[in-house]
């Protein structure tokens, strides 16, 4: 798992090279855990990140994050996801009153 900094646009860029994209989704992380889609990333083994709207919090282990517990994530910010397993626990929450917005790619990576 990865957490990139927004700023740095060409570490985005080169953190997706190599990587075959076949699926996406939009979700809406709000004061209930938020999971990834087993339909949208079934047979896939990566998933690219972006936060959008708001700030969240994530964990990779199954567990629940909650608003005061878990890695943060900030506007900007994106996530990668190596494997199969961190793709299934991923978790999200959002982090302050908003709703936060993540827009995943998934795909193979190797």
């Amino acid at each position: 798992m990865h957490l990139v900094d927004h700023s740095d646009n060409d570490t985005i860029t080169a953190a997706a090279a190599g990587q075959t994209f076949d699926s996406t989704e939009r979700l809406t992380v709000s004061n209930a855990v938020k999971p990834l889609t087993p339909d949208q990333y079934a047979g896939r083994n990566y998933a690219f990140i972006t936060v959008e709207i708001a700030a969240l919090r994530y964990n990779v282990t199954g567990g629940n994050p909650t608003a005061t517990a878990g890695h943060i994530a900030n506007v900007g910010d994106v996530i990668e996801l190596e494997n199969e397993d961190e793709v299934k626990r991923f978790r999200a929450f959002r982090r302050d009153a908003s709703d936060a917005t993540i827009e995943v790619s998934y795909g193979r990576s190797g």
